[in-house]
């Protein structure tokens, strides 16, 4: 009776603060957002609700207009890379193209597949690839408003995602075994594949039985990082694994690879078991820097110009070396880590700014999580609503805490840095979308629609 109790009072403290949350600020999102991006050039804000999208003035939050074209929920949006026109896919199985300057519809393609669900534009604007009901993969070119390719899959599998390289010349797609034929929980049928544009073939293949397989392209685009469990780098050319610390008698754990494909942090035990936690380099074949001393977490990650080499501990730290050197740049401490469910701990995910500037650290639990549907709920648990949701963005230059906040159960999707650096947007679902002003750590407006 008394933990029925605790439950009632948490409930009722979680709705209270959601009601002044709401009226905080005013709703224009009134139901599902499905995304929000920014332009390349970061003046402009692209953002979807229900069968509609709108386009905002990233500085000011004014909406400059609205577009009700498609007659069921939108899927997708993006900028095309010159930012002159924006795209929105749908349930009703339409792609429209629109000018971002004038609003006014360019082009729009009707699916024979059914709903859209992705729609991405390649690197120079001039093709479209989309993915119908999950099981068909379209390449649409704009100029000739023409089909130009298609792959389907059988009802076992799904399609996840669609990349191509920055050179256009190849579609790199995840498929997943459908969830419904799986039958391990746990586990499904992962799948990574490649194919040459110009010829149609399929030039890579690579499944694995995974709870998360991911991938991306090499800087130069002739290798392919597969993550599972481990980084593994593949020839495109050849579908051939390029071996990593040939002849040696380690055993690696965990590998990461910095995103110009020249360095590797390596964690390796040898046979004795002893941890070994070093960078190795790709070119010459040899350890440059140890990192053993530091007992680094799991949690890491390269920066996009593969400067940095960032690392979540469970001492409650964030490292941040100069991937080069080795050289230990920034010690970020206080950070938000939760031991209070036994054996249990949650470590922010790392994620950085287009141009490498800035970090954010981001690190939450769920009241199941927390203390467990089979513990006591603490009568003091509504005190820890604020501290579910942690946000810090640091300067990676100087280690400056640029921002901070949280926002309870009013759990964001995600967060979003403006191509220039200067903004943080953050997007919710029932609740408007917020715009804070990095150099000052304020909120600075946000998407109400006035």
């Amino acid at each position: 009776m008394r933990y029925l109790l605790c439950c009632y009072l948490i409930c009722c403290v979680f709705l209270l603060k959601a009601q002044d949350l709401c009226m905080e600020l005013p709703l224009i999102h009134t139901g599902y957002t499905k995304s929000a991006v920014y332009s390349n050039n970061s003046k402009y804000i692209l953002s979807a609700n229900e069968n509609t999208a709108f386009i905002w003035d990233s500085k000011t939050a004014k909406k400059i207009r609205s577009f009700t074209d498609h007659t069921d929920e939108i899927t997708d949006i993006s900028f095309s890379p010159d930012d002159k026109y924006f795209l929105s896919s749908s349930n009703d199985g339409t792609l429209n193209i629109y000018e971002v300057a004038s609003g006014k519809l360019f082009q729009q393609y009707k699916s024979k597949k059914g709903s859209i669900r992705f729609a991405k534009f390649n690197s120079d604007g001039s093709k479209i690839s989309l993915i119908n009901h999950y099981s068909t993969l379209e390449i649409f070119d704009i100029k000739s408003s023409r089909l130009i390719f298609s792959f389907s899959l059988s009802d076992r599998h799904i399609f996840m995602s669609a990349q191509f390289s920055s050179d256009d010349k190849y579609l790199m797609l995840l498929k997943s075994e459908n969830i419904e034929n799986n039958t391990n929980n746990n586990n499904r049928i992962e799948t990574v594949m490649v194919f040459d544009l110009a010829s149609n073939q399929l030039l890579f293949n690579y499944s694995a039985e995974t709870t998360e397989l991911s991938a991306s392209y090499s800087s130069d685009n002739k290798s392919v990082y597969v993550y599972d469990s481990i980084d593994r780098v593949f020839d495109i050319s050849s579908a051939k694994e390029i071996e990593i610390l040939k002849n040696s008698d380690l055993n690696i754990k965990f590998l990461k690879l910095s995103p110009d494909g020249k360095l590797a942090y390596i964690k390796a035990l040898s046979d004795k078991k002893e941890a070994n936690d070093f960078v190795y380099d790709l070119l010459s074949s040899k350890k440059i820097y140890d990192l053993s001393n530091y007992k680094l977490g799991d949690i890491s990650a390269y920066s996009p110009d593969s400067r940095y080499l960032v690392f979540a501990n469970q001492d409650s730290t964030v490292k941040v070396f100069e991937s080069s050197t080795g050289k230990l740049l920034h010690n970020l401490t206080d950070q938000i880590f939760y031991y209070d469910y036994p054996n249990h701990v949650i470590q922010p995910c790392l994620t950085f700014c287009k141009n490498s500037k800035l970090l954010k650290t981001r690190s939450f639990l769920t009241f199941e999580e927390k203390f467990g549907f089979d513990n006591k709920v603490p009568y003091d648990a509504h005190t820890s609503i604020e501290d579910d949701i942690k946000i810090r963005v640091f300067d990676l230059s100087t280690g400056k805490l640029m921002l901070t906040t949280s926002d309870g159960f009013e759990r964001p999707y995600d967060e979003l840095f403006s191509p220039d650096s200067r903004y943080m947007l953050r997007d919710y679902m029932y609740r408007v979308p917020i715009i804070y002003d990095l150099s000052s750590g304020k909120v600075l407006s946000a998407l109400n629609g006035k």
